[in-house]
């Protein structure tokens, strides 16, 4: 009878143990896949994103790049067109030396330096048939120079108006934020799994919330506000820059005109020239800008390929 109770008491205990304790680990295993599985969900895609924003970081250093290029086009040739004006000033004082300046300079002549004025006709007309073309050709230059900073004006507006319109992170930040707490409630019921002995070469989900430990969760937020401040930094560089060139065509533009006072276009010649090297230094800002937030983008788009590689 005894021996009887003793068996008993042995197959109770052993069904207690296999078949209490295997019900609690169905529990913890349950729950274990039920985290894995919002890891897998949360943590997903999050390089598609970043990269969207490598994507446009990538556009706007094209912009800039173009629009660096057009301001340091007008700068070239609105040095060209100031060397040009200085040839053509030179010329107009030979020119006056010789006696020719002007009408009211000539009927107030003496019949002498009229005579002296005659004789130096030839010299006159070979330098009046010099002037001609270059006095086309340096109004060709300030407006070839007027369109270049016009181009680089629109290319601050397209740079401004696609890091506005990109920088707000705030959904990309939610995600990483997501996904890194999915992955710590993960490592907490890993460590469950472990104090429970159930066995990871038995059971795959343990293995898997492993590897999401080591390669999902690392992902820096900081990073994603770092490269908002960075659009955002963008966005005012090209807002500058659109302003300052705008306000260059306008000078470039009156330099040009056949109106403007020739003692004052000297000047808005070399204002027009200076806003150019401005706005060339400010796309180079934007492109170093750019650049930054790319090689940020690169670095977090390496670690979310590594963690849904895994999550696969």
């Amino acid at each position: 009878m005894l021996r009887k109770i003793g068996v008993s008491l042995v197959i109770g205990g052993l069904c207690f143990s296999q078949c209490f304790g295997a019900d609690s680990n169905d529990d913890i295993i349950s729950r274990a896949e039920s985290y894995y599985s919002a890891i897998q969900s949360v943590c997903s895609n999050i390089s598609d994103s970043i990269s969207s924003v490598s994507g446009v970081a990538k556009a706007n250093t094209a912009v800039n790049t173009i629009g660096a290029a057009a301001s340091g086009g007008a700068l070239a040739v609105g040095i060209a067109k100031s060397k040009l004006d200085a040839e053509i000033d030179e010329l107009w004082n030979e020119i006056c030396a010789l006696g020719a300046c002007d009408a009211d300079t000539i009927a107030k002549m003496s019949d002498e330096n009229l005579i002296k004025t005659i004789k130096n006709f030839a010299q006159i007309k070979e330098k009046l048939d010099s002037l001609n073309p270059k006095e086309k050709k340096a109004k060709s230059l300030g407006n070839w120079r007027t369109g270049l900073m016009a181009g680089n004006v629109a290319t601050n507006i397209a740079s401004a108006i696609i890091a506005g319109v990109n920088r707000d992170k705030s959904e990309l930040i939610q995600q990483i934020q997501a996904c890194n707490q999915a992955v710590k409630s993960g490592t907490d019921i890993s460590k469950e799994l472990q104090l429970a002995g159930v066995n990871p070469i038995e059971n795959p989900i343990v293995k898997k919330l492993n590897d999401a430990s080591t390669w999902c969760g690392n992902l820096d937020v900081k990073n994603i506000e770092k490269i908002e401040n960075l659009m955002s930094a963008t966005m005012g560089t090209s807002i500058a820059g659109a302003a300052i060139g705008t306000a260059g065509v306008a000078v470039s533009a009156t330099a040009n005109s056949d109106k403007v006072d020739p003692n004052k276009e000297k000047a808005l010649n070399t204002t027009a020239n200076v806003i150019s090297g401005v706005n060339v230094a400010t796309g180079v800002v934007g492109m170093g800008l750019n650049i930054t937030m790319i090689n940020k983008a690169k670095d977090m788009i390496r670690q979310s390929e590594h963690c849904e590689g895994v999550l696969k």
